[in-house]
Order: C-alpha cells, then sequence, then structure tokens
C-alpha cells in the first residue's frame, strides 16, 4: 500500500506463484504434477498452505482428521456466510447459508477412516468406490458427527430453551433428508428401503405433532405431583399401631402431618422454589433473605437448622452451589480457550484425536482381531529390541534407554495403533508435510523422507514424559526437516538432538493474495479521526494466570492506557470481548478509570475483521510471548502500524532482518509506542508503507512456497531420477 496526498493506495496482488526451472523439469520427468499431502489442520495452517501449492501448480490435499474446530475449516477462512455456526468445536455448516461457496474437494475433513476411503477413491486407489458418491456421503457424515457431539444437541436444563433446540433438531433433519434424496444411490445405501424412508418421515411428523402434547403432559405431571402424597395409604399393621396405642393416639394428629401433609408441602415449596429460581435466576434466600428462607424450612421440618459442622443449611447449598459454578466454569473455560483461538491447547487437541483414532479402531474391530493384533504387536516389538531394523525404532531405543521397556513397547504399540492404514496413501504422494505430532505416522509407514510442521508444538509437547511426547519428538529427530514457525522456539530443536541442517525457518502460511485483493477492493477504508485515533487490539483476554502458551498480557496495555490518559490522550480502543478472563479486563479496566477510552465488540468474521484492520491507526497484538501472531502477519500485510512484543536478536535470525514494527513488552514501553502512533496519526513518517513492503518480502506466500521448496528439492529430485531409472 502506498500514501499519495494522504490517501491509501492498495498496490496489486501477485495472482501466480513464481515457480524454479528445476521443478518444471522434475515434473517433466515424472509426466505429472508433484503430489504433496498436508496432514493436518490446527489453525488452518495445512489449508493455507495447501492453497499456495495449489496456486503454484502442485497437486496438494490438506487432509484435517478426526479435527472439526470452526478455526481449523475452508469455510471459515474463505466463506462469507449469514447465520450461526453455534458450537465451535463442531461447527453447523449445515445450518449457515453459505455466499457463493463450496467447499474444495482437495480439503478433506471429516472422520479418520472417511478421509482415507476418499483419498483412495479420488485417485484410483480402490476402483471400486465412485468418488463423487463418496464425497457426498463423506461430506454427509461429517456434518452429522458434528451434529451429534454439539455442545447444543443436548436437551437444555432450561424448559425456555427447548424451542431452539427443537428448532434445530428439526432443521437438521430436514437437512438430512435433503441430502439424502439428492442421490438415489445414497438414500439406498443409508435407508435401504423406501418403507424406511416413509417411516423417518413418519417419525418426523409424529415427532413434531407430539412434542406439544408431551409438554402439556409433562408440566401436568409435575403440578398435580404434590397431591400424590396427600392420598398415601399406611399398612394394616401402621394403622393399627397408630390407633390402639395410647402414644400413637396422642400423636395421631402430628404423624398424619408427617407422613401425608408435610411431603405435600414440600413438594410444593420445592417446585415453587425452582419456579422462582427459573423466573428470576436467583435463589429464595437471596431474594427474601436467608433468615426467612431457614425459617420456612425449620417450620416444615423439611431440614434441621444446622449441619453437622454448625454451618446453615444455606451455607451448605450455597457451597454445593459455588462447586457446581466452578466445575461450569472450568468447562466453559476449556471450551472458550479454543473458540476463538488458533494457538490455543494443541496438546489437547492432539491428545485428543489420538484417543479418537484408538477408539475408532476399537469399536471396528472384533475381540479376535484385537487380540491377534496384541500378538503380532509383541511379537514385532521382541523382533525390534533384537534386530532393531527400522531406523526410528533405534534412533528412539537410543535416545530414550534410560525409559523401562515396557513403556518403550506401548510408545511402538501407539505408533503402530495411530499410523495403521496409512501406508499406501503416503505412498501414492511424493512429499509428506506432517503437522504438529502427525510426523509420527509417515515416520512409521513410510520408507521415503517426510517433513513435520511445528506451529507452537515445539514449546511443551516433545519435552513430555509421556508416549505422545516420545513419539513426536523422535519424529522431529527423524524427519527429513523440521519447518519451524515460531519465533519463540528457534532454540528448542537442538535440545532434542536435532541437527542445524534439519530445521527451515518459515513463516506462518499465508494467503498474501487474498489479502491484498480484499484491500484493493476496499480501498476507500483508512483511518480517520485523527484527533481520535483508533487502536486496535484483537488478542483475546487472557492474562490472569501463569500458562505462558495462552497468555497475551492484556494487562500491561491496560496500564500503558493509564499513562496516555493521564497525560491528555484520547484515542479509541476496540477490544475484542472473547477469551478466558474479559472480566478480570473489565474489572481492571474500570479500576484505572480508563472505561471512557474503551468499546467493547464481539467476535466478527474474517472480512469484518480485516475492514476494521484498514480502518485502524495502529493494531496491538500482545505482550507475553515474544513470537509472531496471525494479528501480527495479517495487519503488516495490510501495511499497518503494530505494536507488540519480539525477540530481536530471534526474529533477526529468523528472518534474517528485523520487521519495522514498534517493539513493546513494559507497561512504559507500551506507552512509548502508543505516543508515537499518537503524534504521528497520518503516519507522515511512512511505517505502515514499511511494514507492508517488509511483509511483501520477508511473509508472504512466494517466500513461504520458496523455502519450503528448496526444502523439498533433494528428495524430488531423487525421486525422478529413480523414476528415470525404472523405466530405462
Amino acid at each position: 500500500m502506498s500514501k499519495q496526498n494522504g490517501q491509501f493506495t492498495a498496490q496489486p496482488a501477485s495472482a501466480v506463484i513464481r515457480r524454479p526451472v528445476w521443478l518444471d523439469e522434475v515434473e517433466h520427468k515424472l509426466g505429472r504434477p508433484i503430489r504433496v499431502l498436508n496432514l493436518g489442520n490446527i489453525a488452518n495452517n495445512g489449508f493455507q498452505n495447501t492453497k499456495v501449492m495449489r496456486r503454484a501448480g502442485l497437486e496438494a490435499d490438506c487432509v484435517a482428521y478426526s479435527y472439526y474446530h470452526v478455526m481449523g475449516t475452508a469455510e471459515w477462512e474463505d466463506a462469507d456466510y449469514r447465520g450461526s455456526i453455534g458450537d465451535s468445536f463442531y461447527p453447523d455448516w449445515w445450518r449457515v447459508r453459505l455466499i457463493n461457496y463450496k467447499r474444495p474437494k482437495w480439503f478433506i475433513q471429516g472422520p479418520r477412516s472417511l478421509c482415507q476411503s476418499y483419498i483412495r477413491a479420488k485417485y484410483d486407489l480402490n476402483p471400486e468406490i465412485d468418488e463423487d458418491l463418496l464425497w457426498k456421503k463423506f461430506s454427509y457424515e461429517t456434518q452429522l458427527y458434528n451434529y451429534k457431539n454439539s455442545a447444543l444437541s443436548r436437551l437444555p436444563k432450561s424448559p425456555f430453551k427447548w424451542p431452539s433446540w427443537l428448532l434445530r433438531l428439526l432443521h437438521f433433519q430436514v437437512y438430512r433428508l435433503a441430502v439424502l434424496f439428492s442421490d438415489w444411490r445414497l438414500l439406498r445405501e443409508k435407508l435401504i428401503m423406501p418403507l424406511e424412508v416413509i417411516w423417518s418421515v413418519v417419525k418426523l411428523i409424529t415427532g413434531i405433532v407430539s412434542f406439544p402434547f408431551l409438554l402439556v403432559g409433562i408440566g401436568v405431571s409435575k403440578l398435580l405431583d404434590p397431591f400424590a402424597a396427600l392420598f398415601s395409604r399406611l399398612s394394616k399393621r401402621q394403622r393399627l399401631l397408630l390407633r390402639e396405642t395410647r402414644r400413637g393416639r396422642r400423636r395421631w394428629y402430628f404423624r398424619r402431618y408427617m407422613l401425608w401433609l408435610r411431603p405435600f408441602l414440600v413438594k410444593t415449596v420445592g417446585m415453587g422454589a425452582s419456579v422462582f429460581r427459573w423466573v428470576t435466576g436467583k435463589r429464595f434466600g437471596l431474594v427474601f433473605g436467608d433468615d426467612l428462607a431457614n425459617k420456612v424450612t425449620r417450620i416444615l421440618g423439611v431440614r434441621p437448622a444446622a449441619g453437622r459442622s454448625g454451618e446453615s443449611m444455606d451455607d451448605i447449598s450455597r457451597a454445593a452451589q459455588s462447586r457446581r459454578e466452578r466445575r461450569a466454569m472450568r468447562r466453559s473455560q476449556v471450551r472458550e480457550e479454543g473458540r476463538f483461538s488458533p494457538e490455543q491447547p494443541e496438546d489437547v487437541i492432539a491428545e485428543t484425536r489420538m484417543e479418537k483414532d484408538l477408539k475408532e479402531d476399537l469399536q471396528t474391530e472384533s475381540r479376535d482381531d484385537i487380540l491377534k493384533e496384541k500378538f503380532y504387536q509383541a511379537y514385532l516389538h521382541f523382533l525390534d529390541l533384537a534386530y532393531p531394523s527400522n531406523p526410528w525404532i533405534r534412533q528412539h531405543y537410543h535416545h530414550y534407554s534410560d525409559i523401562p521397556p515396557d513403556d518403550l513397547r506401548d510408545d511402538i504399540f501407539l505408533a503402530r495403533a495411530l499410523s495403521k492404514s496409512w501406508e499406501d496413501i503416503f505412498d501414492y504422494y511424493d512429499i509428506v508435510l506432517a503437522y504438529s505430532t502427525d510426523g509420527i505416522l509417515p515416520m512409521v509407514t513410510s520408507d521415503r523422507p517426510f517433513f513435520t510442521y511445528e506451529h507452537g508444538t515445539l514449546r511443551s509437547i516433545p519435552f513430555e514424559p509421556t508416549p505422545r511426547g516420545r513419539l513426536c519428538a523422535t519424529s522431529y529427530r527423524t524427519c527429513n526437516q523440521l519447518m519451524l514457525t515460531n519465533l519463540d522456539t528457534i532454540n528448542n530443536p537442538p535440545k532434542l538432538g536435532m541437527r542445524p541442517e534439519q530445521v527451515i525457518y518459515l513463516p506462518h502460511a499465508i494467503d498474501d493474495r487474498k489479502l491484498l485483493s480484499f484491500q484493493e477492493k476496499h480501498a476507500d477504508l483508512g483511518p480517520k479521526n485523527h484527533k481520535h485515533p483508533l487502536i486496535l487490539c484483537p488478542a483475546r483476554q487472557d492474562w490472569g494466570d501463569d500458562d505462558p502458551s495462552l497468555m497475551k498480557g492484556n494487562d500491561k496495555l491496560f496500564r500503558a492506557l493509564k499513562i496516555i490518559w493521564d497525560e491528555g490522550y484520547r484515542p479509541r480502543v476496540y477490544l475484542f470481548d472473547w477469551g478466558r478472563h474479559v472480566e478480570k479486563s473489565k474489572a481492571l479496566i474500570k479500576e484505572l478509570g480508563i472505561e471512557p477510552l474503551i468499546t467493547w465488540v464481539k467476535p466478527m468474521k474474517k472480512a469484518e475483521l480485516w475492514k476494521f484492520y484498514l480502518k485502524s491507526h495502529v493494531v496491538v497484538d500482545q505482550f507475553s510471548i515474544p513470537a509472531f501472531g496471525g494479528v501480527t502477519f495479517e495487519a503488516l500485510t495490510f501495511s499497518r502500524r503494530v505494536i507488540t512484543s519480539i525477540d530481536e536478536v530471534q526474529c533477526k535470525t529468523f528472518f534474517g532482518t528485523l520487521p519495522p514494527i514498534l517493539n513493546a513488552r513494559e507497561d512504559e514501553e507500551i506507552a512509548n509506542a502508543l505516543r508515537i502512533v499518537l503524534n504521528d496519526p497520518e503516519d507522515l513518517a511512512g511505517q505502515g508503507d514499511a511494514c507492508g513492503e517488509w511483509a511483501k518480502i520477508y511473509h508472504s506466500s512466494q517466500r513461504i512456497f520458496d523455502l519450503q521448496l528448496q526444502a523439498f528439492e533433494p528428495v524430488l529430485k531423487q525421486i525422478a531420477s529413480d523414476q528415470a531409472r525404472d523405466d530405462v
């Protein structure tokens, strides 16, 4: 982007990736395009990388097996859509309206077994399967899996949410029938007979008609339930004891109250308290006082006035409620960490996917097959101990010689169980680039060189004393080369025993053509209102604990804003209402007295976020980990000034030169960076233009492709020469 007369002008985006001459020669010898498999897609790195490769003419595929998070889908990255996706971990893409977009068939996302079947059908590895039919089945099964596992599919506790739950259920059933009726082969395979189709429709209509009556019946039964206590019967022996004994006659009325009237009152009061809580969302004691609540319960004889430890029963109830709320908060935090966070819980994601794959294998195999597999694996294990022929096994035993043999056996068993049925697929491709922990799969099943791609994995996973950690580390040691994408992990490969020539410093995958095209399309957008400059802070609110992989250091920004507020600056600061510590951020902002500067906005789609980038005077990223994030490199591509924390030594080692960003880490440093922007809101110094030029050279799609191709070159040339020799 250039600036002329105070106006910003977008530079044209390169539409085609330049190819070296040797690549054309290799493809000419092979008689086909180069085949590349990008295995894994956390944070859409695999998807973006595949797009860049296909722009260069490579036959590249991306397989995102057993991973469905919204930020790992093609629609999130490229589609313009209307509607709600629901659960971010299992999004309802079937429910939204995609505008002029269809998922590309080279992006293969779904259950592992279906992903493998589709690849075999697509490339005629299994001629008996029809590719088009399998793609429809594949898409249908993926959406069905998302629907069943979505948090929205569980019946809500509150009856007020039942109508929306029912509406979503009916919507999915309509979608399901529409997909099945779109292809008779799929209909025949899924429903077998027309009678089953009719029966499915009848069940759907019956459910719609009967649901209101079911709700009425449940409500009436709940209302009449207390009256059942008034008609409870005593046994003959109980009646005789009550009437014939003098003590029984004296206590007749009291016992009648205890046996008949009290259950009625207890259930009535309990139902009233539940209704009161549904309507108000608060406890009866919280609204009318705990003393009144205790008095009512004592009069009714529902429970004693004090528990065993001396505290009131309301205290006990509040403690139980507090425990339930803490558990619910922990569950929501785990979900929130992944909701809008590309770099979050990669270890949790990898662990969950491993467990799902093993569970899928156990569900599809008989008990005898599992026993045979265990005996076979044990036999292979003892052969490996005596004759360690596989390089990765030799490497594994050598590096972990202090680990008990049983643990090493479990490592090998886990690796072989996970990599099962991938061998013929890996053999089809010339290059396998495995992301995160997926390098375990080609390490075990393929004799060809393979490549790995880390995007935060090197921070902790390979150093874990677990089978996953040890296998991940071994896959990095035995791979041909590792694509390292995070500045803060530069010093970690030597700790694993990796050779320097094994590591390629690769910027995060990015499609700059799309960003620059968007900028060109919205050339009218630009920073305005220089009197109150716009500061955009898209980073999630995470700063209230000691987890370095998740922290963003938002509190440092707030204290820096307090400093410039006291100096008389009045910028507009936009914060995004997402992350684990939103409430803590709001409380700190209120405490510092900078609320007039702050505007909270909801998380938004890519296109809406990019418009905010273009309107902003400066983009603020994070101040915890000295590394580039998605916010930084997108803002640089848009020629926006950026304030974030980087390690300048690591940055120079990684890129070869320092980016022209405003480097800050502590409160006063951030305040100094903000002063630079606020004193030059029109960017007369041209720092934004310098950011755009730097990104075009050092963080572009072309550079990302060139660096990877340099790593692939020896392997591809060897494949071409081997095939030429075989042809002769």
